[in-house]
Parts: C-alpha cells; structure tokens; sequence
C-alpha cells in the first residue's frame, strides 16, 4: 500500500505542476490553440493515471482484507452490504466520495 501512497503522491505532484504550467499560459498571455491543446492533455492523462492508482489501491485493499472487512469498509463508505446501495435505506451524503 505505500508504494500506491508513493506513486499517487508523485502523479499528485505532478498534476499539482502540470496545472499550474496551464494556467501560466494564460496568465502570461501566451496560451494558442496548440499549447492549450497540449497542457490540457498533460492534465487529463495524469488526472487519468491519479484515477487508476486509487482504483488499483482499493483492488488492493480487498485483496488483502477479510470479507467481514471488506463489509465494514464497504459500510464506512456508504454503501450497504451489497455493493453500490445506500446503508439502512439512506444514501450517503454527497459529500461522501464513492465514484467506484
């Protein structure tokens, strides 16, 4: 798991950069059709590549985990026993992240 914790860091980092060389684009008035075509491409594959780190950690996780585990880590992230439903007939708040 802190080889995922490391990688996410770096892919983090490098989004973090990646960013703020696309907003410098405008900001220096410089940004064309090509630079932004090319910097928001840099954006969206390390966004992608932050995605997949994360969804490859929770592979992981229940991997690794008993299924009573998997259960109590299921509930604490809002879902109910079967995966994808609300706990106890109520969804999770919104605030709540569970996109997979």
């Amino acid at each position: 798991m802190s080889a995922h914790r490391r990688r996410a860091q770096q892919i983090g980092a490098e989004l973090v950069a990646a960013e703020k060389d696309l907003d410098a684009l405008f900001a220096e008035r410089v940004a064309g059709t090509a630079s932004v075509d090319q910097a928001t491409q840099k954006v969206a594959v390390l966004q992608g590549q932050l995605r997949a780190e994360h969804l490859k950690t929770h592979l992981l996780a229940n991997a690794i985990l008993t299924p009573a585990q998997v259960e109590q880590y299921s509930r604490l992230r809002g879902y109910g026993t079967t995966p994808g439903t609300p706990v106890d007939g109520v969804a999770a708040p919104a605030s709540v992240h569970k996109h997979h």
